[in-house]
Parts: structure tokens; sequence; C-alpha cells
């Protein structure tokens, strides 16, 4: 006779909703557990001790909390800003396993760093909130001045061997341990994650705040999203951000971003429609091929600064990003912000 296990059914239907599998995610669930979950919820069924060892891996758990009788009361999920857009093909009102799992796994490790501090004896930091204006450029001043990371020295980190770091990983690993070690915010990047779902998310805390990069994203997406997450926390935020950058709320956190890799001052100082031209047609060494290369900074946003600044004209803007003219209000939301 199989040996089966008297757990609370209340239990196995909040370890199932605390890890994700609702709304249709339940469908995402192995068969073995898909098929058998309602029965084991309503306690007409109890689980064998196998099964309940595969339910317990997948909900994240040890298999003691499905003994408990009483179901916790408090939950410790971090509460963020959705700034996702829903919409018919993409519908994140909830957020995915796959996202749930790497948030709660981001949160222990943080738990874990605190032990570590605190058994070491060591000051743990507060992080300090943003209190100027909220303009791009003062925005991106202070957070270099945080850093201690001039544009010149920002620069000296290509590599000699440019084909060695084509992707910049030289960067995005200097941006996160500078980050880490001056201002105290512990930076991971996620597994598993579907990147329409989310290109990054940060959570805030007074001691020690977050921020979680989607791994799937290419490097130079990455050191965007890193310096937009860090402007959520330094406005004191929690906040989830997906695809649609273009959305209100968004605009100026790319802004400081874009500000912050390429700034307007440099800019305007050292780019022209002929260096521009030299660009786009493929040749290196110019002013905006190197800023591409040193700071990882989108194309399309550094051509709309010049446009901006009327240091080229809309059809020089179709020219070098081959979109039509009538992108450029868009492409202003999605990337500047006075």
């Amino acid at each position: 006779m199989v040996e089966r296990a008297n757990i609370n059914p209340a239990m196995m239907l909040w370890a199932r909703k605390r890890a994700g599998y609702i709304n249709g995610f339940e469908e995402d669930l192995p068969k073995d557990i898909k098929s058998k979950y309602k029965s084991w919820e309503s306690g007409e069924e109890k689980p064998t001790w196998t099964q309940l060892r595969k339910a317990s891996k997948k909900f994240c758990l040890p298999s003691a909390f499905f003994f408990l009788e009483k179901v916790p009361e408090d939950d410790d999920f971090p509460k963020m800003i959705n700034y996702r857009k829903l919409d018919a093909d993409d519908i994140f009102e909830n957020n995915s396993p796959s996202l749930i799992k790497q948030i709660r796994k981001s949160q222990s490790r943080r738990e874990h760093y605190l032990d570590l501090l605190y058994e070491l004896e060591e000051n743990i930091p507060s992080f300090e909130i943003y209190e100027g204006s909220l303009n791009k450029k003062h925005v991106s001043n202070y957070i270099r001045e945080k850093l201690g990371i001039s544009l010149e020295t920002q620069k000296t980190w290509i590599r000699k061997n440019k084909s060695k770091d084509s992707r910049h990983y030289n960067f995005l690993n200097k941006w996160k341990e500078i980050i880490t070690r001056k201002i105290g915010v512990l930076i991971f990047e996620s597994e598993g994650v579907a990147l329409n779902e989310m290109r990054g998310l940060c959570i805030f805390h007074k001691e020690v705040p977050i921020i979680l990069l989607n791994g799937k994203d290419s490097v130079n997406g990455r050191i965007f999203s890193l310096f937009h997450e860090l402007t959520h926390l330094l406005l004191g935020q929690s906040a989830i951000c997906g695809d649609d950058e273009n959305i209100d709320e968004e605009i100026f956190y790319n802004a400081v971003a874009g500000e912050f890799l390429v700034p307007n001052e440099d800019l305007c100082k050292n780019t022209n429609a002929d260096n521009m031209d030299t660009i786009s047609n493929g040749a290196g060494g110019n002013y905006l091929n190197n800023q591409i290369k040193y700071n990882g900074e989108p194309y399309c946003a550094v051509v709309l600064e010049a446009y901006e600044k009327g240091i080229i004209n809309g059809g020089e803007f179709s020219r070098f990003t081959n979109l039509n003219k009538k992108f450029i209000p868009f492409m202003f939301n999605r990337y500047l912000f006075s």
C-alpha cells in the first residue's frame, strides 16, 4: 500500500498561489502535479510522499510547510509599481512563476548578505534618496558624483582589443561593482524570465536595496536598465519595468539613464552631421562610434539627442536611423526628458 502524506489542504493551495501558479499559469505545472493539485487542495485526496516532494520543489518550499495547521497571514513578496503595459498580447497582471522565483531568490540573497555583515560586525550602509529637482541632468550629475566616476574615466574602460569585449561586458561588470561598493545596492541577474515580461526591476530598502536585471537582455540593454532602475531607487521606489518604455511614467527614468551614459554637453561638443554620416556608413574612429563603444547607449538615442540640439535635421535623422520622421515624437517619449 502506498503511504500518503497527511498534509493540510489549505497549505497546498497557499503554496501554489504563493509560487504564482494562478490565472492560467497552472497549465505550466508538470502533468503529475497539474492532474492532482485540485484534489489535494480540496482534501479529497492526499499526495504520496514522492508527489509531495515534487510539489515542494516546484513551489519552492520545504515539505514540512505543508503540515502547518494554519496558513501564514503575511506575504513577504515586495510591493512594486507595475510599469508594464497590459494589452491583449502581453498580459502581466500577475507575475509569472519564473519571475516570482527570481524575486524571492534576490530577496533571500539580500537577507544572507545582511546576516554576513552582522556576523562580521560590518556597518550596514543606509541608502540615500535623491531630494533635488527632477531634472535629468541634475539626477545624472548626482549619480556620477555618488559613484565618483568621471566621463573621462568611463571612456578608459574600452578594451584595447575591442574584439575581446564587443558586447561591453567590461562596462557592465564595472558599473555593477562600483554601484554596489559606492552606494550599497545589490545587483543580480534573473534566469529563465521572458524578456517581454521584465527588462529590469528594483526593490527599495532603506538599507541595501536590490536591482534585478534580466539575464536574457543584451549587455547594452542591461547597462541601460541598470541606470534606469537605479533612478527609481534614488526616488525611493520599488518598480518592475518591461518593454513599454514609452509610457509616461517611464520617460523620465529613461532620460536620466541616457543623459548619464551620453551627456548632452559632451554629445554637442563633439558631434556634427558629417561624423554622424561617417558612422551611418559603418566607418569607425569618430565621436559617435566611440560613444556607442564607450557607453553601450542605444544608437537611436544618440541620434535623437543630436536632433534635439539642432545638430541634424529630420531628414538626417531618417537617414541615420532608417526610421521615418513620423517616429521622432515616439522616440522623444522613449529616450528624452528635459
